[in-house]
Formats: C-alpha cells, structure tokens, sequence
C-alpha cells in the first residue's frame, strides 16, 4: 500500500521519479490507472531538447508542448480517436500556437491560462502571476547591466 505524501514525493525521490508520480497521479484523477501510466509514459517521452511539455489543459484531456525550434505552442488532445469519440478527438484538433518568441512571451501565454496540472519548470510562473514577473525580470535586467 503506498501511504507516500507530498512530502515524502519531495524528499524521498530523484526528480524525474517525482516529477513521473506528480504526472501520473493527476492523469489517473481522471482515467484508468493503466491508461495513466501508458499517457504519463507518452508525455515524458515526448518532453524533449526541442519540445517541452508546458502542462495538461481541459481536465487533463489536451497537452501543451513549447518547440523551441519553431518557438510555438502545440496543443494536441491526449486521447486517440476511436470509434465512440467525436471527430473532434482525432489528430486534426491540433492546434498549432505561432509566434511565441521569446521567454516574456511564452510566460505571458503560460500566465494567461487556466491549467489542469502544470510542468515544475513552468509553475514558478503561474505561482507568481504576471506582475511579479515583470518585476522580477526588470529587477534582475537592472542588477545584471
């Protein structure tokens, strides 16, 4: 029986274990404990050099990807279609976000959003709000010069 509390993720496991449990406990919220693990699995294969996951909208059923090569958001739905979904579940409902150009950017659109669960290397900014950044950059800009 696994009695772990947050606590205990945060001091007893190495990051990617972590972060993978913190991933995978959101997604089993919403599905089969066995269709989580296959979709966490998925989703952290994919969070690359070049495509990092940002986080799950819509009650965990879209994932958000930042691609750095063509600095844009992809938000694709995580189900495959399948006979008893809707068309709109299919591959054709991704949707490509363009001209994400720059880090002030990207954390505006990430603030700007309502998220189901959300990437550790994004939730500083959600965490601080828009303003907060602003100072922060500003400030750090200042003291770098």
């Amino acid at each position: 029986m696994d009695t772990n509390t947050e606590t205990d993720l945060d001091t007893e496991m190495d990051p990617e274990t972590r972060l993978e449990a913190d991933l995978r406990n959101r997604l089993a919220e919403t599905r089969s404990d066995e269709r989580a693990d296959e979709l966490c699995h998925r989703l952290l294969e994919k969070d690359t050099v070049n495509e990092y996951l940002i986080g799950l909208q819509d009650d965990c059923t879209r994932a958000l990807f930042y691609n750095t090569a063509t600095r844009s958001i992809t938000n694709e739905p995580l189900e495959e279609s399948d006979s008893d979904s809707d068309s709109n579940s299919d591959s054709t409902s991704i949707e490509h976000i363009p001209n994400i150009t720059n880090r002030n950017r990207l954390r505006a659109w990430i603030v700007d959003r309502e998220w189901s669960w959300i990437h550790p290397r994004y939730r500083w900014i959600v965490t601080r709000g828009p303003s907060e950044n602003s100072t922060r950059i500003r400030s750090y800009r200042t003291q770098n010069r």
